[in-house]
């Protein structure tokens, strides 16, 4: 998904809408996603490839296999089996595999992907990334406890890793509006290794945290302009027109992240106050 992104030619289905569409089809949280599973995920997202894949351990030596699967006939596009040299961690293997399948695809490679080499990845630890993810996944059930423990552990292992700082910036002033200028500068700081999209988030945080709400809405309207299944920053700017005072623009905003996850409830919760401080009692009650 990192790599791929970068590209032109293809737009990715983000983590997040595949996390969404899993909860939709009743199988949050579920660790193995089989052919079959993958599939279902697939059609719900419209999309055209699915890419599966199994990652194997055979000391010293990484191996990931892959198929490039196309979604409404099954058939596969391209099989990729890529092994790591003695010492190569799974960073590069992703790369390799992101060159491999815009090669089989016949995309333009050179122009578009590169930025996206081992040597820009956003971080170099695997443990550093794993933690993240975890906090992530904490973030998405308002756990705070949880988020900053995780994001502590992440930072242990790599204290460049732009996102980490990124997300508890990003708690900070949802959660508690707060204006943490010390992580979001160092998460500017670090950006060089982050991707577009993480790029667009951290310089739209950083416009938020000062109350430079017309630039961080800019930032975060060039965002999905790019990236249209990104629910983070569509509620991002819901807030954003909430806190100004635009009720109307925000409930436009929040209905799009119902659209991408209709199991929202963050979504209902705001959509709820808005409607109701409209004046469109009918609506906020249903």
């Amino acid at each position: 998904i990192t790599g791929l992104s970068q590209s032109r030619n293809v737009q990715v289905v983000s983590t997040q809408r595949l996390h969404d569409i899993l909860k939709l089809l009743g199988r949050e949280g579920q660790k193995r996603i089989g052919r079959t599973i993958a599939t279902q995920v697939a059609q719900k997202s419209n999309a055209k490839w699915m890419l599966l894949g199994t990652i194997l351990e055979t000391t010293p030596h990484l191996i990931m296999t892959t198929q490039l699967i196309e979604v409404t006939t099954g058939q596969v596009t391209s099989a990729a089996r890529i092994q790591g040299k003695n010492g190569e961690d799974i960073f590069v293997l992703s790369d390799s595999l992101t060159a491999k399948i815009s090669d089989d695809l016949s995309w333009p490679v050179r122009d578009d992907l590169a930025s996206t080499g081992a040597a820009q990845r956003k971080t170099n630890s695997l443990d550093a990334y794993r933690y993240y993810l975890e906090a992530v996944d904490a973030f998405y059930r308002y756990d705070g406890t949880a988020t900053f423990a995780a994001l502590r552990k992440a930072r242990e292992f790599d204290s460049t890793f732009a996102m980490v700082y990124y997300l508890a910036a990003s708690c900070q002033w949802l959660w508690y509006a707060n204006a943490d200028t010390v992580n979001i500068a160092k998460a500017v700081k670090y950006s060089d290794k982050a991707t577009q999209v993480e790029r667009l988030y951290i310089e739209s945080m950083q416009s938020l945290i000062v109350a430079d709400y017309p630039q961080g809405i800019a930032l975060l309207e060039r965002l999905v302009a790019r990236y249209p299944d990104e629910k983070d920053a569509y509620q991002l700017l819901g807030i954003c027109y909430g806190r100004l005072h635009q009720l109307q623009k925000s409930t436009d905003y929040y209905l799009k992240t119902l659209e991408l996850d209709s199991l929202f409830a963050d979504g209902y919760a705001v959509l709820i106050h808005n409607l109701f401080n409209l004046g469109d009692y009918d609506k906020s009650i249903w």
